[in-house]
């Protein structure tokens, strides 16, 4: 979100990374899921929920970004309020998934 609001600011020239490229990503299609299943069948259930509102967080930034540029401003405050919602869902699946871990007892 920091990245989207300097592109809005004139800072930066950036375009956002393929959702498997950025650290969740990374770590979600690498050591993820095998770090997951070891836990228990709800903590993976919730780490597989993460999946789909981050690859359309990713989606949708990169359709702000293009709006944005085109000057498509409409659109582009659409997308951006549809990045916060989508945002708030990635996070807070990350905290049920953490809370779960937790509650397993689990070091990870």
């Amino acid at each position: 979100m920091k990245n989207l609001a300097d592109v809005v600011s004139g800072k930066i020239s950036w375009i956002p990374p393929d959702y498997t490229e950025c650290a969740l990503g990374k770590w979600y299609y690498s050591t993820g899921e095998d770090e997951i299943k070891k836990i228990s069948e709800s903590s993976y259930e919730m780490f597989k929920g993460i999946e789909q509102p981050h690859r359309e967080f990713h989606l949708t930034g990169n359709s702000f970004i293009e709006n944005f540029k085109n000057k498509k401003i409409e659109s582009a405050i659409n997308d951006g309020m549809k990045l916060i919602n989508q945002s708030a869902e990635v996070v807070l699946s990350i905290q049920k998934l953490a809370e779960n871990i937790r509650v397993c007892k689990v070091k990870i």
